[in-house]
């Protein structure tokens, strides 16, 4: 059975930041010989770059959600991945 939004798990703050952003701390923060980082050291870089953030900026995170996804080709987040299904 495939999670619809109703059962995925609300998120805010920085968790929140992370879970929408997660890709574009790795990209920042990767290691030049191409190493990954984990996930404490991906957390701990993300905290850096979230606690750069302005206060107008952190404001859209406050309310609890489940996080948006971005496209890869053009970074605006999806609408929903059931409108993409015909039956």
């Amino acid at each position: 059975m495939i999670a619809d939004a109703g059962e995925r798990k609300l998120l805010k703050g920085f968790q929140l930041w992370l879970a929408e952003n997660r890709e574009a701390v790795i990209q920042k923060n990767q290691d030049p010989c191409g190493t990954n980082l984990d996930d404490s050291e991906v957390n701990s870089k993300g905290l850096q770059m979230w606690t750069k953030l302005s206060k107008d900026e952190k404001e859209s995170y406050k309310s609890p959600r489940v996080p948006k996804r971005k496209r890869e080709d053009d970074g605006v987040p999806e609408e929903s991945s059931s409108k993409g299904l015909k039956l």
